[in-house]
C-alpha cells in the first residue's frame, strides 16, 4: 500500500464489521473518515466514488472467494 491509497473501505461500503488491518513498516500519516463524512465525499465525488466502491467490491469478492 503507498501514499494515497485507502482501507477500510469495505466496512463502509457494505455495511459489515471492518476485515482490514494495516501494520506500517515506516512513519505514516493516517486520516480517518466517518461513515456520515465519507458518505458527503462521495457524494461530492463521483469520480472518487466510482473507485472506492470499485476497489470495495474487488476486495470483498476477493476475501470471499470459495
Amino acid at each position: 500500500m503507498g501514499a494515497g491509497k485507502f482501507f477500510g473501505e469495505i466496512a463502509l461500503v457494505y455495511e459489515k464489521r471492518p476485515t482490514a488491518s494495516i501494520i506500517t513498516l515506516t512513519y505514516c500519516e493516517l486520516f480517518i473518515l466517518e461513515k456520515d463524512d465519507l458518505k458527503k465525499v462521495l457524494e461530492n465525488y463521483p469520480d472518487f466514488a466510482a473507485n472506492v466502491k470499485k476497489t470495495a467490491k474487488e476486495r470483498y469478492e476477493n476475501e470471499h472467494k470459495e
